[in-house]
């Protein structure tokens, strides 16, 4: 990650002073906000909708089964954080969330968010236009190229360890991350905050509230974040980024038994310049050296990375729009709901491939800030799922899904190095390349109590995929026509669990799940086999676990022992410029996640830990070769690759996170507290 964490940019002391106001005292908006818990005449008629109530510090509630339940009672590893936790840790993005979920890393494949890695237990997507880790938003998918968003309104966060394709429509492999933003039916709240370092300035605002009474609520929030650079470079910093985001949202329910949401939801990076890359070295000894020539062979990125600067101007903006419309209908024991949304992010840079590589005007620039790297996502999908809760204890939910997902991505404006069209890194300076997805799959889950103290669970997902891919320019120089090809998949991926509660206080658990990582075409057509497909990649997982509670529920322990085995697995290899996707051998990741918190009168505290290994087994098959087009010799080449006992890239040893919130004084109604 080239890019230093805010935790670095802003050491700082939160003191956090409450109001010493009574709540009675204040203006009704007011005291909507500082007490969530009030119960409202809108809350009373809608009280059927258990997802909207809420709940109490003392009883962690989790969505992860799409019902809500206190986290001890699940059989998997679930993880929640609370407004008030997000604050006090300074989340101000999902990219920050490692901060309180140990074991999860989300990260900036190339200083902007156009290419986001998210990391869970060790496994990662190698393919930077998909993800093995989904993020919905009040029950809604994001594009897989925007899972890294700015955080608003957000009222909880929940992260699910492990495959959960049998619960959601996305066929998530090693987690899924939702959030859950305010909601105006609780109550009329407004909040303004304004936090600035020398490094950093974040605005944020967000308001809702009844517009109707008993009948329509709505809300809106905004959001403006910059970084300053903090790499100097005559009089300017480099490694700066604006961010701007904001949305609104209806709430109808015009009886007790149905809703409806309307929301609307943007994300403009107009300036970000963060994809700019120095070794320490050159940090440390103010390097001002800035570009490079490269002639002959392809020199390793090491032979030029110092004294040069690669990417000295880099520049990437973006703009993404999103809209949804949720429908509930609740029939007592049953809740139908209807989730449609549609999303297209457009983005430009010069980062990436690489390009801008020449200090000489007359080549290797794009002639405008229009032209460079596109990328650009259209994504469409309809969700329809049931769920259902019976007398005896039985649970049910059972759903259909579709997903139009395209991508766009080439290079335009670009002046290449050579006379023949070509970079000097082997591929065309100007290209296209469409891989458009369909996919529809069916899904459901059961839980059923055995008794007192046992229940089990089961679960299937059916998928099928097809993918299709329109090359009219490619941008491997070995590709010399272009090629339309489409290919589809089937998949079934079964999921058991069995859970045993000794006491009201402990559970133990075990489950073993399956779970499909879709196939595709090479994006980025580079490698002479790319105008074939990649396969799916399989994840098989097995899990033990404990949820335990002790001193009347003050102090809570989640523990899960976990193994996965990833069979086919998707991986780039080659050498730094000549790379390209396909499904090499196996992998395996195995671990424990703990998650243990405190909630006392004055102190709460929580540790995180996830201590793990990620590598690829030693099978042959993780060796061979690919075949490149090189540009300086023009004839082809194979380029060797080997990864045999290697770790899985951004796979920690050992990862941890903590907190801790103490009230040390109380004065009259208020009370300070260090953070």
């Amino acid at each position: 990650m080239n890019t230093l964490p805010k935790a670095t940019k802003k050491l700082k002391l939160i003191l956090l002073v409450a109001t010493l106001a009574n709540a009675q005292n204040l203006p009704s908006t007011l005291q909507s906000s500082t007490d969530s818990s009030q119960t409202t005449d809108s809350q009373t008629k809608h009280s059927t909708y258990e997802h909207l109530k809420p709940h109490e510090l003392e009883k962690i509630t989790t969505t992860a089964n799409k019902y809500e339940a206190e986290v001890s009672s699940v059989n998997s590893s679930v993880q929640v954080i609370k407004e008030k936790q997000i604050a006090n840790t300074n989340i101000n993005s999902t990219d920050e969330l490692g901060s309180a979920f140990a074991g999860l890393q989300i990260q900036n494949s190339d200083g902007s968010s156009v290419f986001p890695m998210a990391v869970l237990r060790g496994v990662s997507s190698s393919d930077y236009y998909s993800t093995t880790l989904n993020l919905y938003v009040d029950g809604v998918p994001q594009s897989p190229n925007f899972i890294i968003q700015s955080l608003g309104d957000v009222e909880q966060v929940e992260l699910l360890r492990g495959a959960q394709g049998t619960l959601y429509g996305e066929n998530s492999q090693s987690g899924l991350i939702s959030i859950r933003t305010k909601n105006p039916m609780k109550g009329n709240y407004a909040n303004i905050s304004l936090t600035g370092s020398k490094l950093y300035e974040d605005l944020n605002a967000y308001f809702g509230g009844v517009l109707i009474k008993d009948k329509l609520w709505g809300k809106a929030n905004v959001r403006y974040t910059h970084e300053n650079g903090f790499i100097k470079y005559g009089d300017k910093y480099r490694k700066t980024s604006d961010n701007i985001l904001g949305g609104v949202a209806l709430y109808y329910a015009p009886t007790s038994a149905f809703l409806a949401t309307l929301s609307y939801n943007f994300s403009f990076m107009p300036n970000n310049t963060k994809g700019f890359y120095l070794t320490k070295s050159q940090f440390e000894n103010n390097a001002t050296d800035f570009g490079y020539e490269i002639s002959g062979d392809i020199p390793p990125l090491s032979s030029f990375a110092s004294p040069h600067i690669y990417a000295p101007n880099p520049w990437h903006k973006s703009l993404q729009n999103s809209a949804s419309l949720k429908l509930e209908y609740d029939f007592g024991k049953h809740i139908l709901a209807s989730i449609s949304a549609f999303s297209k992010s457009d983005s430009l840079l010069n980062v990436y491939p690489i390009v801008g590589t020449s200090p000489n005007t007359s080549k290797g620039y794009f002639a405008t800030k229009q032209n460079g790297y596109f990328y650009n996502v259209t994504q469409a999908l309809e969700e329809l799922r049931l769920n259902s809760e019976y007398k005896n204890g039985i649970k049910t939910t059972f759903g259909a899904y579709y997903k139009y997902l395209q991508t766009d991505n080439g290079m335009r404006g670009f002046i290449a190095d050579n006379g023949n069209g070509l970079t000097s890194f082997g591929f065309r300076a100007n290209w296209n390349a469409i891989e458009s997805i369909n996919t529809a799959a069916l899904f459901g889950d059961a839980s059923f109590p055995i008794g007192r103290h046992f229940d089990i669970g089961v679960g299937a997902r059916y998928q099928i995929l097809r993918a299709d891919m329109d090359a009219p320019i490619s941008p491997g120089a070995g590709i010399t026509q272009p090629y339309k090809s489409h290919k589809i998949w089937h998949s079934f991926d079964p999921r058991i669990s069995f859970g045993f509660s000794i006491n009201d206080n402990a559970k133990i658990y075990i489950s073993g799940t399956s779970a499909t990582k879709q196939g595709g075409f090479a994006k980025f057509p580079y490698a002479n086999s790319d105008q074939r497909p990649y396969n799916p990649e399989y994840i098989y997982s097995a899990e033990i676990g404990s949820h335990l509670k002790f001193l009347d529920s003050r102090l809570r322990a989640n523990l899960a022992v976990y193994y996965m085995f990833i069979k086919d697995r998707q991986s780039y290899v080659g050498n730094t410029t000549q790379q390209s996707i396909k499904n090499i051998g196996d992998a395996q990741s195995y671990g424990l996640d703990a998650d243990i918190s405190y909630y006392g009168e004055r102190v709460s505290t929580g540790l995180g830990l996830n201590i793990g290994s990620a590598s690829y087994t030693n099978s042959s098959k993780n060796a061979g070769y690919l075949d490149f087009y090189n540009a300086t010799q023009s004839q082809n080449q194979q380029v060797p690759y080997d990864v045999r006992g290697k770790g899985l890239k951004f796979s920690p040893l050992l990862s941890l996170s903590a907190n801790v919130d103490w009230n040390f004084l109380r004065v009259g109604g208020g009370r300070i507290d260090f953070i």
